[in-house]
């Protein structure tokens, strides 16, 4: 906001999309807003999630190691019981090969904490079903013909359900391996992250035009940007993220 914004758009993809509707919905649990009357951020005018979760154990499930993510969160949590919530395992989180509409997919087990595990895996906040009933801006999801990273039922039914609730949500059902553009390998990760060139441009406009049609004043132009304080903010450093024991 310092920056000349008025207000921003939270964008979620794949994991991020279960974060996106935190921000605005959590504003009144933030250090020092614990007074503030307003029921979501005011500075947020909507909130977009492409690639979109539901809910993580449903996505947990479906993962290429899904058979093993009760035991995954059952190992993090004994972790935590033991003291150990904040060494970095390597090697303990399960993955296996699954097999998925287009043939075989690997993803291997990546080292983690088993606080940054339950933070995403076993984490209530991350119920999008929940998070996004409470907001009162905007909401676009945006799903990808071949994505299946997360699939459309997941898209579509938290659509369903945030309509009924009386959200103003809308969604895009983007057509992407009919016209031709390749997936990627067998769990759709290009679809998932709409890599071809005519399909992220029609995103973008699909995009602008529920700007025009859901945020008064999307299309005023934009004169108090501060490009100077944007270029000077610091990258961060180090990164969000723990250090391995071994390379």
């Amino acid at each position: 906001i310092g920056l000349g914004y008025e207000k921003v758009i939270v964008q979620g993809h794949s994991k991020g999309t279960t974060v996106a509707p935190i921000y605005p919905v959590y504003y009144n649990n933030c250090s020092g807003k614990e007074g503030m009357t307003d029921a979501n951020d005011p500075h947020v005018a909507g909130v977009i999630t492409t690639g979109t979760m539901r809910e993580v154990r449903e996505a947990g499930i479906w993962a290429p190691w899904g058979d093993y993510y009760d035991t995954n969160v059952q190992i993090a949590h004994a972790a935590v019981a033991a003291g150990l919530g904040d060494q970095v395992q390597e090697n303990v989180y399960y993955a296996q090969i699954r097999t998925r509409p287009n043939g075989p997919y690997f993803e291997p087990a990546v080292p983690s904490t088993a606080n940054s595990y339950l933070s995403f895996w076993d984490n209530p906040l991350r119920d999008v079903r929940n998070t996004a009933k409470e907001l009162t801006s905007p909401y676009l999801i945006i799903h990808t013909e071949g994505d299946f990273n997360t699939l459309r039922e997941w898209s579509d039914a938290l659509f369903a359900e945030l309509e009924s609730n009386g959200n103003d949500v809308s969604i895009f059902r983007q057509d992407y391996t009919s016209l031709g553009y390749p997936i990627g390998n067998p769990f759709g990760r290009s679809a998932h992250q709409i890599a071809h060139p005519a399909a992220r441009d029609e995103a973008i406009f699909e995009i602008n035009q529920w700007m025009i049609d859901k945020i008064p004043g999307a299309q005023d132009p934009a004169t108090d940007i501060d490009f100077v304080a944007i270029d000077n903010l610091p990258d961060f450093d180090p990164p969000l993220t723990p250090t391995p024991t071994n390379p």
